[in-house]
């Protein structure tokens, strides 16, 4: 959904001949004639993000950079320039492009209105996320203010996306500005939104920048992430229908699985584990296959409630579907040791999870393994 929904550009509609057997060929053949198009050079960038043969992401940023210099406030090229970095994990450059979209269609020259306030949103609440996990870099210092960044980015993005969900004002004229923007796209982010700011835990305060407290940010997370997956079952279920939704606008498998992740995480954060665990549960069937990450918090909840026993399984069953990963391997073992069973594989999946790490390290899992290795020589055993 993300990619047909930014790419703003719609594709027209023409009779091929034998020479343009598909829309790939024929924007090829039309920018040979039409080098300087600015239609034919977004079409193109259109079909060049998600296909590879055409060049990928680096070919659909070349295009639109082409289209940009002819016409720097061209708001179409804007936004889906932010969304190749958006694409690419440069959040930062995603910001700055998606600034300059929403700009355009502030003034009422850029077209794209609320779409490109969302994805702005997007990716000011990525932006966010990476500052989280930096933590500051682990900079002496720099806590307070990574947290006053990501705190800030968070605010601004509720701030655009409760423009997206209510009514004008966002037009070139006062009062005036496009009609609310009641996607699942935009429910999930304004959830996403709600649930960093309502649980910031170590990293932030969680006072919600003027958006309410924790408490009332995550009722808030959860309403609104309830809300994207009813909307998006409402709107898959008018498919073909007169005044459908464009298939582009609805959530695919792997988004509708990120929505339920976050839901899950909602949900625990404010302590009903039960509704928790089936969030992630009715993500992970969603698709079985990639539901890591779904069967991964949820074996984190029942090892919380210290049902270790049923955390070992789903652990065990997200590392087949992520071999290797260290935050699994740490958990296994630390799921081994709690429970008093196999103290010996614990040992193993400390050492694993510190060889996947490596040359990093983790100052906790050394931590988890020096203490369970005294505790075994304590009790006489002979570490291999």
């Amino acid at each position: 959904g993300l990619a047909a929904w930014g790419l703003a550009l719609g594709r027209t509609s023409v009779a091929r001949n034998a020479e343009w057997r598909s829309e790939a060929t024929l924007f090829e053949s039309a920018l040979e004639v039409c080098p300087y198009s600015l239609k034919v050079l977004s079409n193109l960038a259109l079909r060049a993000l998600d296909e590879e043969a055409l060049g990928g992401p680096a070919r659909a940023g070349e295009l639109l950079d082409k289209a940009l210099a002819i016409e720097p406030g061209f708001g179409s090229a804007l936004l889906n320039r932010g969304l190749v970095a958006s694409r690419g994990g440069d959040h930062t450059g995603a910001a700055r492009w998606l600034e300059r979209a929403a700009y355009q269609a502030k003034r009422g020259t850029g077209g794209g209105g609320h779409k490109a306030r969302a994805l702005l949103a997007r990716s000011y609440i990525q932006l966010a996320m990476q500052i989280k996990d930096q933590g500051g870099a682990g900079v002496v210092g720099k806590l307070d203010e990574a947290r006053a960044e990501a705190e800030a980015l968070l605010s601004e993005a509720a701030d655009l996306l409760d423009q997206c969900l209510n009514q004008g004002g966002s037009g070139p004229k006062e009062g005036t500005g496009p009609p609310p923007l009641k996607l699942p796209f935009v429910h999930w982010n304004r959830g996403l939104a709600a649930l960093e700011l309502g649980d910031g835990g170590d990293w932030a305060r969680g006072g919600g920048g003027g958006h309410g407290g924790g408490g009332e940010q995550l009722g808030r997370a959860t309403w609104e992430l309830e809300e994207a997956l009813a909307l998006n079952g409402r709107l898959s279920g008018l498919a073909g229908l007169p005044g459908a939704a464009d298939p582009g606008d609805l959530l695919d498998t792997s988004a509708q699985q990120s929505v339920y992740n976050a839901l899950g995480l909602a949900h625990r954060a404010a302590g009903s584990a039960d509704q928790a665990l089936e969030a992630f549960d009715r993500g992970a069937s969603l698709d079985p296959s990639a539901g890591y990450e779904l069967i991964a918090n949820a074996a984190g909840l029942l090892a919380d409630s210290g049902d270790w026993a049923g955390a070992l399984g789903r652990y065990e069953q997200a590392l087949k579907l992520n071999p290797g990963d260290p935050a699994v391997l740490s958990n296994l073992g630390w799921a081994h040791e709690r429970s008093e069973g196999d103290l010996g594989k614990a040992l193993g999946f400390y050492r694993a999870a510190l060889d996947a790490l490596r040359p990093r390290r983790h100052a906790q899992i050394e931590a988890n393994l020096r203490n369970l290795e005294v505790k075994l020589e304590a009790q006489g055993w002979q570490a291999p």
